[in-house]
Order: C-alpha cells, then sequence, then structure tokens
C-alpha cells in the first residue's frame, strides 16, 4: 500500500527554520498533488508570518 508525506519549514525570525508543518497520507489518496503542496506551504508561511510579523519573505512562495 504505502503512503506519501510533504512537508515545509517554519522560520523563526531570524530566518532560520525553527519547526515544519507535514502530512501523511495513503498513497492511493496522494492524486492532486500540486493542491496539497500549496496546502502544505501555505499553512507554513502562515504560521511563520504569525513568528515574525507582517511582512515576512519567503523564498519560492508567491507572497514573497
Amino acid at each position: 500500500m504505502g503512503g506519501c508525506c510533504l512537508s515545509a519549514p517554519i522560520f523563526g525570525k531570524s530566518g532560520i527554520a525553527i519547526a515544519a508543518i507535514s502530512i501523511s497520507t495513503p498513497k492511493m489518496r496522494f492524486t492532486n498533488q500540486e493542491r496539497l503542496v500549496a496546502a502544505v506551504r501555505d499553512a507554513a508561511a502562515a504560521i511563520t508570518v504569525q513568528l515574525r510579523g507582517a511582512g515576512a519573505v519567503f523564498p519560492d512562495h508567491p507572497s514573497g
């Protein structure tokens, strides 16, 4: 059967990754990769904003 996992870093005030967020799903449910990647990336970015304040820059993210 197998499984898949996606993760994204959460950055602290200094810009260094201090944590990560991830999701895991059975391989058979890993059908809409783009949507899942975007969801994990957006969640990590939202948490980072809360930790760093507005105006945080995220490499390779549409908001940054």
